[in-house]
């Protein structure tokens, strides 16, 4: 399992449910890394998805205690899953096979529960810090280190690196 991720100088990902940063590049990144895999969410990032729909040409798990579980067929053979708890999810990502190619994409409560389960992550580090955050990446540069990186990267007056990290051990 992987995460991917887009943070401030202060590990800062989000205001109000929305992105912090809108970098066209880096949504673009986003779509690249996760076609035809399983991205794993909260319902709240469900929620700021275009039109509250799951992603197109990937399974999507959504962790969510407030929403039914299913399971259910999407177009072109992927799947839409709610599962209750984070037990729930990590049994469903492995009886499906999928944990391995497994991506974290928030929220904050999701990345803080399964980041322990991450051998890998992408960090789209922007060098500034947004006014406003309410949600934040926890903290990990103790239990990794940096493999890659790629950058400068500059969109809207903001200059940001690609950093992949892996898990020490």
């Amino acid at each position: 399992m992987k995460a991917l991720v887009c943070i401030d100088l202060d590990r800062a990902i989000g205001f109000e449910g929305g992105l912090l940063f809108r970098l066209p590049e880096d949504l673009a990144f986003y779509k690249r890394s996760t076609l035809g895999k399983t991205v794993v969410m909260g319902r709240n990032t469900l929620l700021s998805m275009p039109r509250s729909k799951p992603l197109p040409g990937r399974n999507n798990l959504v962790l969510s205690a407030s929403m039914e579980e299913r399971d259910e067929e999407l177009k072109g053979g992927f799947r839409f899953a709610v599962r209750n708890t984070p037990e729930r999810a990590l049994e469903y990502l492995r009886e499906n096979g999928l944990f391995g190619e497994a991506v974290l994409s928030g929220g904050e409560a999701v990345y803080r529960r399964f980041l322990d389960e991450c051998d890998e992550l992408v960090v789209t580090q922007v060098m500034a810090r947004a006014e406003n955050a309410d949600a934040h990446f926890p903290e990990f540069r103790d239990s990794f280190h940096i493999v890659k990186e790629l950058g400068p990267y500059f969109a809207d007056g903001l200059m940001y690196y690609r950093r992949t990290y892996r898990k020490n051990g």
